[in-house]
């Protein structure tokens, strides 16, 4: 009875609370693992509820290197509830005490998480250091397979022998329209040709576990809709966003919104020419010197092959940022469109909601691939565009047929072609653009 009672209490002190505290509340700011005979590094679960009358964003949270919090990176809605979870790392037995500052958009006050205990002896499982999430989600991801399926737009009906194009593959769809190809989760050119049907051209990105993938077809007497174009909306009032404790004054979360920001970088051989490489790793440091917590990077190179450097890093892990652009070297040839579907890909799966999300190339040569033309890589551009993510190039050199690929590029990604070598201030040429286009 008494134990009825004192949760009965509880609840009525949490609702009180959240009624008069308007925003993130939580329902316990701390976790007492009390004494641990075997540590295996349990997550320390916070749970929470909006009781603002908006969304609100919890934002990315500065912590040690042996704490990593998993929680919500998308809206959350007004009376949503959720949950964030702590999980601590070590190689050392006895009493810890860990606290996380939490900041979230409805306040300029952090909330203090507390994660504590004592840890008599690690368990054989435990991991001693905070692992890398990035290849879990990859191997994660590879299980997980999507269908195709090709119908009539108006109608629904399947429609059978379409010829499909999906990334350099060729299908035919069966009597029910499936197409027979099982889809890793990433970033595909998708075309099909039927008789009686205009074409289907797109870019589409394949998330996990989305389910089947409906290629819907216009018959010809119907005319096409026009693109429906990505419009950003106002996710935060001015009035209600904090003043981060990593952030500068002239790159203020008030006036600039969170970033995700892929580079795609040419590190072929030309680019060892009259120091372009060098100019390039030093605009990078000075964008990296003013990213904040709530920033994301992705860094990809590309030359005869693509290669993932960084992926989706908070903007205040320097540590990792800085070394990552020092280890840039020039060789190899020039396959640009293998680059930029990579660089889709990462954006497409790190979306940051109400952010700016651009993928930035930077590049001397001409985008040439023999599996794709330029309409198709404008196309794919203007798809990824349409679905929010910018695209600006940086060009380096004054050949007429790369500069005007390039133009066209930037035009249709939403972007700018800034022309690296008749800028004056080369140092401040990245930071400057992601401010132009993050501008609240």
């Amino acid at each position: 009875m008494a134990a009825k009672v004192f949760y009965f209490i509880s609840g009525v002190l949490f609702s009180f609370i959240a009624f008069a505290q308007r925003g993130i509340v939580f329902e316990n700011t701390m976790v007492d693992f009390g004494v641990v005979k075997s540590w295996d590094n349990p997550p320390a679960v916070f749970r929470f509820e909006n009781t603002s009358f908006d969304a609100q964003y919890i934002l990315a949270p500065k912590t040690s290197r042996k704490i990593t919090v998993d929680y919500p990176r998308n809206k959350i809605e007004s009376a949503e509830k959720g949950e964030v979870r702590i999980f601590y790392y070590t190689q050392e037995t006895g009493p810890f005490a860990e606290d996380v500052l939490l900041y979230y958009s409805g306040s300029n006050t952090p909330i203090k998480l507390t994660v504590k205990g004592n840890i008599k002896s690690l368990a054989e499982n435990a991991l001693t250091q905070c692992p890398d999430f990035n290849q879990s989600l990859k191997n994660e991801i590879k299980e997980s397979w999507t269908e195709a399926k090709v119908i009539n737009k108006i109608t629904k009906e399947p429609i059978p022998l379409v010829l499909v194009n999906i990334g350099r593959e060729k299908f035919y769809s069966q009597k029910n329209g499936e197409v027979k190809v099982r889809l890793l989760p990433g970033v595909y050119g998708i075309y099909a040709q039927a008789d009686g049907y205009h074409p289907f051209s797109e870019f589409v990105g394949i998330k996990k576990d989305m389910g089947t993938l409906i290629i819907e077809m216009t018959p010809l007497d119907v005319p096409l809709e026009k693109d429906v174009v990505y419009e950003e909306e106002p996710a935060i009032k001015p009035d209600s966003i904090p003043v981060l404790p990593d952030e500068k004054p002239e790159f203020s979360y008030r006036e600039y919104k969170a970033n995700h920001i892929v580079l795609l970088l040419d590190v072929s051989g030309s680019m060892k020419q009259n120091g372009k490489i060098d100019s390039l790793k030093l605009a990078m440091h000075i964008l990296a010197e003013n990213l904040r917590s709530v920033d994301r990077i992705t860094l990809i190179t590309f030359a005869s092959k693509t290669n993932e450097v960084l992926v989706n890093t908070p903007g205040d892990k320097k540590d990792l940022i800085l070394p990552a652009i020092e280890s840039l070297i020039a060789k190899g040839t020039t396959d640009g469109v293998l680059g930029i579907e990579n660089a889709y890909q990462q954006a497409f799966t790190n979306f940051i909601e109400g952010g700016n999300n651009q993928v930035i190339v930077a590049t001397d040569g001409i985008f040439n691939s023999p599996n794709y033309s330029e309409a198709q890589l404008l196309l794919m551009i203007k798809s990824f565009k349409n679905k929010g993510i910018k695209l600006s190039v940086i060009g380096f050199g004054k050949e007429k047929n790369a500069v005007s690929t390039m133009q066209k590029m930037s035009a249709e990604g939403g972007g700018n072609y800034i022309s690296f070598s008749e800028n004056k201030n080369v140092k401040q040429l990245l930071l400057d653009e992601i401010k132009k286009q993050s501008k609240r």
